[in-house]
């Protein structure tokens, strides 16, 4: 059964809370434009499915993709798509605007050196940057990597060890160079961040982590999403350190998607997948003062990521139930809708809806979305492909 909807609030630093009000565009709401996306392994021709979460690596304008075939036939000898793969922007719109084809990419997975020796079922990654001037500097790194892409890898999903005694969950950390490609410089494993489902970098070397359950898997993780228990947290790790995760907060209903807003009042956004909700904190020293703050959205929300004008966009699941249940390819659920929204969470304009298809076609699922010049780019955890639109120029209010 739906959760029942409730408007959001927004309390200030000062404490006192305000009501978020939904504003109505002026003249009718538009839809938006939206197309699908054939991605294929550029070197195996394999599918790519499961591009639960993405990236937006400017240098090179790709968006890097992080995807793990959770459908996989394990009995089959075909090529799986595993892996980051780089998405060139400007050909995706180029592509766009030519309406007598379909959409088929070739894309590269930029792991591909990594995994010839290793496993990579990616889920939530982050990419870290340093801030260097926009002109006149004279970068001697040159040719040298600058950037860092931080990956939760489920070597084996939902589980403290994989067979080889290491963790079952680790953090893979990459160099970025500027165009684009990878290089694996390290591994982070800790048998505490087997539930680990998204993380956004503090800076080059720590990293907020969403646990989204407090068991590991099996019978106590099924248990808590059936009796609704809030034992997901968000922690903070070092990369560099061998030390356990230290945890920022905990108590959360299926902790998802994290976000970093910096500027001179930083926050960090955490979604609450089971309480259709996002919870929001001030960020003080690297750390989450509490008590957050949370407003309430129309959906589950998974996967966050802050557009250029500081929106904060979110694909949410109207039943998280549904989603389970397609995910799981049970008969009866062979689709989950896609719901897309954006959300004003420094001024009044509330939260808008952007993209809504109950039907889930052409992308069942969604649980990322990215907003970049004026397009919506958004995966799903388990479909096929990317879901490309046109941002609507009148988009409805939420609560329409």
């Amino acid at each position: 059964m739906s959760k029942t909807y409730q408007h959001p609030i927004r309390a200030h630093a000062s404490g006192m809370v305000v009501m978020l009000v939904w504003m109505l565009s002026s003249g009718p709401a538009q839809a938006a434009e939206c197309r699908e996306v054939h991605l294929t392994d550029a070197s195996t021709g394999a599918v790519l499915r499961g591009i639960e979460d993405m990236a937006w690596h400017e240098p090179s304008k790709r968006i890097l993709l992080s995807a793990h075939d959770r459908w996989a036939d394990p009995n089959d000898d075909g090529p799986v798509a595993n892996g980051i793969y780089g998405l060139s922007f400007p050909r995706l719109k180029r592509e766009f605007r030519e309406l007598s084809r379909d959409i088929a990419l070739p894309v590269p997975n930029l792991s591909e050196l990594f995994q010839e020796q290793n496993v990579l079922h990616p889920h939530g990654i982050t990419l870290w940057e340093p801030a260097l001037p926009k002109a006149g500097f004279l970068d001697q790194r040159i040719g040298k990597q600058i950037g860092r892409l931080m990956v939760i890898n489920h070597r084996a999903p939902m589980q403290e060890r994989a067979p080889d005694g290491t963790s079952g969950t680790t953090i893979e950390y990459f160099h970025v160079a500027p165009n684009g490609e990878l290089d694996h410089e390290g591994t982070y494993q800790h048998t505490g961040i087997c539930a680990a489902n998204d993380l956004d970098a503090l800076d080059e070397n720590t990293a907020l982590v969403t646990l989204d359950r407090g068991a590991c898997g099996g019978f106590g993780s099924f248990m808590e999403l059936v009796l609704g228990q809030d034992r997901a947290s968000v922690v903070r790790i070092d990369i560099t350190r061998p030390d356990g995760p230290d945890v920022m907060d905990d108590g959360m209903a299926f902790a998802n998607g994290i976000i970093i807003q910096r500027g001179e009042n930083p926050a960090v956004y955490v979604a609450e997948s089971q309480a259709d909700s996002i919870r929001r904190y001030e960020l003080v020293d690297g750390r989450l003062k509490r008590p957050a703050t949370a407003f309430a959205v129309p959906g589950g929300p998974d996967n966050l990521s802050l557009d250029g004008g500081g929106k904060l966009l979110t694909a949410l699941h109207p039943d998280t139930t549904d989603l389970f249940f397609y995910m799981k390819r049970l008969p009866l659920f062979g689709s989950a809708p896609t719901r897309l929204v954006s959300l004003d969470v420094s001024g009044d304009d509330g939260c808008e809806m952007l993209h809504d298809d109950p039907a889930g076609e052409p992308v069942s699922g969604a649980t990322g979305v990215l907003r970049i010049g004026g397009m919506l780019i958004a995966g799903s955890v388990t479909d096929d492909g990317l879901l490309l639109c046109k941002s609507p120029p009148r988009p409805a209010a939420c609560g329409e």
